[in-house]
């Protein structure tokens, strides 16, 4: 659940609907689309880390996974969870037009595609190679 998914293999397209129609909640996660310690979103300089929780926060899911490794990541997701207000349709529209160039080819959510996902516990989980460090 971010502003890259909905241009690539995306479950907020294909399965959330599906979900919401049968009255399942849904655990959104990769909300800053994994990758690195501050997500690849925000390290590629494509959306700041807030943008991204209120857009993932905007969609109907029942709640949202939030990785916190620090004091000022856990201010930050406060901060957006006290002040929230929902994206717009056109808002949303907005920014997903502004990642669409980056994001239909799933280069920036491996853990789509590629065994390259997670750290080395989950790697480990999956059985995959833990000699071959994931793609940052």
């Amino acid at each position: 659940i971010n502003l890259l998914d909905a241009h690539y293999r995306s479950f907020q397209n294909e399965v959330l609907p599906w979900c919401v129609s049968r009255g399942i909640g849904v655990l959104g996660m990769k909300g800053l689309a994994g990758g690195s310690p501050k997500g690849r979103i925000p390290s590629q300089g494509l959306a700041t880390a807030k943008q991204c929780r209120r857009f993932s926060l905007s969609l109907p899911i029942t709640s949202l996974v939030c990785g916190i490794l620090s004091m000022e990541d856990l201010a930050q997701d406060i901060s957006v969870a006290r002040n929230f207000k929902p994206y717009s349709e056109t808002e949303k529209h907005e920014l997903l037009a502004r990642v669409r160039d980056v994001a239909t080819d799933g280069r920036h959510e491996l853990f789509k595609s590629t065994k390259f996902f997670d750290g080395p516990h989950h790697r480990k989980q999956h059985g995959f190679d833990l000699d071959t460090p994931p793609v940052a």
